[in-house]
């Protein structure tokens, strides 16, 4: 950090709590993650792994809302439009894997 010395006593203070907060928190973050259980659903971020336990996962965007819930024999989705989007929502193939659920226009 340089020269943190030359800085006035209070600042050397804050800038000490604030790195010692701060690595309170990664602490705390690396506990969560190493305890967690794995489940149908898990979202990636910063390249850590976080799983959700619910039945059921929604995700909203562009006026398209998506519902996502295992099922026995694989995965079901259900989508429609939100107040957004009143003409409902529409599926749009985009490659041999992978599908885009938009609003109608």
């Amino acid at each position: 950090m340089g020269d943190v010395h030359k800085l006035p006593v209070w600042a050397q203070e804050l800038i000490a709590t604030l790195q010692r907060e701060r690595g309170d928190a990664v602490r705390a973050l690396e506990a969560f993650s190493k305890g967690q259980k794995p489940t149908a659903f898990h979202a990636d971020e910063g390249g850590r792994q976080f799983f959700i336990d619910a039945g059921i996962v929604y995700c909203e965007s562009a006026g398209v809302s998506v519902g996502i819930h295992p099922d026995p024999k694989g995965v079901d989705i259900q989508f429609r439009g939100t107040e957004r989007a009143f003409g409902g929502a529409l599926i749009q193939p985009w490659a041999t894997d992978h599908i885009k659920i938009v609003k109608h226009e």
